[in-house]
C-alpha cells in the first residue's frame, strides 16, 4: 500500500480517537456513541455524523472472539478500507484469508465480497472507512 495513503488513513484515525478521549466531539466515549442498527454481527458504531462528514463513512466495529461481519459487498462506486485498531482478525477478502493485526490496513475494492472475523479471546476493533458514502446498503450474501 501507498506510504501517503497509509499515513492519511493513520491521521484520520488518531483524529478519530483523539477527538473521542478529549471530548472535542458532542459524545466522548465508546459507550455513549450509538450503535447502528444492522443485520451484519458484531457491534458498529458510525462516527460520520458527528464529524461532519458528508461523502466518507467511518465506522468502528467492535467484535468478541467468534464475532464478525456477514459475508457481503459494497455496490460501485463505494470502496472501503479496513484498518486494525486493537487485536486481530481472519479478513477475508474475495478468495483470499489474511491475518490482520493492529496497526494493518487493507483495501476493498466495490463490488468485492468481504467480511471479517475474530478468533482470539481478545476484542478486536476495526476502523472501516466507506468512500464514497453508499446510496443503497451493502449486499448480504449469507
Amino acid at each position: 500500500m501507498n506510504k501517503d495513503y497509509q499515513k492519511l488513513i493513520d491521521e484520520i484515525a488518531d483524529k478519530v480517537i483523539k477527538s473521542l478521549k478529549t471530548g472535542e466531539v458532542k459524545k466522548t466515549s465508546w459507550e455513549s456513541i450509538g450503535k447502528i442498527d444492522h443485520s451484519f454481527g458484531g457491534s458498529l458504531k458510525s462516527f460520520s455524523n458527528m464529524l461532519g462528514l458528508e461523502n466518507i463513512d467511518i465506522i468502528i466495529g467492535e467484535f468478541k472472539k467468534g464475532e464478525g461481519l456477514k459475508k457481503h459487498y459494497h455496490k460501485a462506486p463505494t470502496e472501503e478500507v479496513y484498518y486494525i485498531l486493537e487485536g486481530e482478525a481472519e479478513v477475508n477478502i474475495k478468495d483470499m484469508s489474511i491475518i490482520a493485526k493492529k496497526g494493518d490496513i487493507l483495501s476493498v475494492p466495490p463490488n468485492t465480497i468481504h467480511w471479517p472475523i475474530n478468533h482470539k479471546d481478545e476484542i478486536c476493533k476495526i476502523l472501516f472507512i466507506l468512500a464514497p458514502i453508499e446510496k443503497e446498503s451493502a449486499v448480504i450474501i449469507e
